[in-house]
């Protein structure tokens, strides 16, 4: 199945041109190879690769540093596991699940607790690794009459844009801090991470709910006229609140003349109405316990919660 190990400097260079073929957009190639050299997203990963006899990079994977909070277990350590691509010339060959079960065998030699991934193919071929599902569903208020219904008596005030986030991180990791206390998994954000994820997410806009209430992590896609709220958090999480969150973001998507609000966050019950759900199609939310042999996933995986934001 080819050797498998971390990648030397070489090899990275190597993963990184194979992988161009299917993120490197309408980048040059080696534009593409020093933008991903260059990008402190990519540099906070450790690459893996499996080579051949002569070699060559043959499959590719990324691994990421992670801490994760047990709702009873405290902070453990963990990995994200993204960028997983084999040359197409040796795909159908198993090589990109030796690779992952390598990676995770060894992760769990180093007392990693937890892997997580966003499966962007057919879950299935990661629940064989022992992965288990946290999220599946994609729920969607569609049409600018739908809209209007949701936003209607919404207070515009309500959400007020965050113009420098890393200057309200009291604001930011408290109201993640709460809306996640007695959550059974979640990731743990600490000062490193929180700086990482400012710098990483730089597509999306943090908005304040209320007057330090909480905050929103939105992503106007303007040119497909669709709102997607990304995380809600609340310094103190109450479904009464919710429902006038919801509608003023129904009413910012309609002020920006979108027609749509999708997102995976469930909306509260008494707007699901509103809602169409649907299942999701790609960047489906994985998790697996590392720590307990032939155990897949994590007990009441569901009730996990991890974003889009946390794509690695």
């Amino acid at each position: 199945m080819g050797m498998i190990h971390r990648a030397s400097s070489e090899e990275q260079l190597a993963a990184y041109r194979n992988v161009h073929e299917v993120w490197g957009g309408d980048m040059a190639l080696e534009a593409y190879v020093q933008w991903r050299l260059n990008s402190r997203q990519h540099n906070r990963a450790c690459c893996w690769v499996s080579t051949l006899r002569d070699g060559s990079v043959a499959a590719s994977l990324a691994v990421y540093p992670l801490q994760f909070r047990e709702a009873e277990g405290g902070i453990v350590p963990g990995i994200g596991i993204g960028a997983v691509h084999t040359r197409p010339d040796q795909r159908r060959r198993g090589r990109a699940e030796a690779l992952c079960r390598e990676v995770l065998r060894r992760s769990t030699g180093e007392a990693v607790r937890r892997a997580l991934l966003f499966s962007d193919i057919a879950p299935e071929y990661y629940a064989g690794m022992g992965f288990a599902l946290v999220g599946t569903q994609r729920w969607r208020c569609d049409g600018p009459d739908a809209l209007d219904a949701l936003a209607e008596g919404a207070d515009a005030s309500l959400l007020t844009a965050i113009e420098s986030p890393a200057e309200r991180m009291d604001l930011l990791a408290g109201s993640y801090q709460a809306q996640h206390a007695g959550r059974c998994l979640h990731l743990h954000r600490d000062p490193d991470y929180w700086d990482y994820s400012l710098d990483k997410n730089c597509g999306e806009r943090f908005v304040e709910i209320g007057d330090g209430e909480g905050y929103a992590l939105i992503f106007e896609d303007t040119p497909q006229g669709v709102l997607y709220p990304v995380e809600l958090a609340l310094r103190s999480p109450d479904d009464g609140r919710l429902p006038e969150v919801w509608r003023a973001l129904a009413m910012r998507a309609r002020s920006l003349g979108m027609t749509s609000l999708s997102s995976w966050l469930a909306p509260p019950p008494a707007l699901s109405r509103r809602f169409v759900r649907g299942p999701l199609d790609k960047a489906i939310p994985m998790i697996a316990d590392l720590a307990t042999a032939g155990s897949p996933g994590v007990r009441g995986a569901r009730a996990c919660a991890f974003y889009s934001s946390d794509h690695f």
